[in-house]
């Protein structure tokens, strides 16, 4: 949760509430749960693009999971909306 508080803060500019970081955390959980379960597509999905992670203590299925929820920060009307 403190990565995605974090993640969140730098996007919009202000602290979570308690009702987004749980969402949040529960989209989180889902996706390693799903990661962990089908670890090819965790690999595959870290695989895209030019960056790839050096760093081989970090769980692929973490790492794509949080991957995922960056993506949804990024896509949030807040996020593309600055008014």
């Amino acid at each position: 949760p403190e990565q995605l508080q974090h993640g969140y803060r730098l996007l919009l500019g202000r602290e979570a509430t308690t009702t987004e970081l749980a969402v949040l955390t529960r989209a989180f959980e889902r996706n390693r749960a799903d990661f962990a379960a089908n670890p090819n597509a965790a690999v595959g999905l870290l695989k895209t693009g030019t960056s790839t992670p050096t760093d081989t203590a970090l769980e692929p299925a973490a790492l794509a999971a949080m991957t995922g929820v960056a993506s949804t920060l990024l896509c949030l009307d807040e996020t593309v909306t600055k008014e």
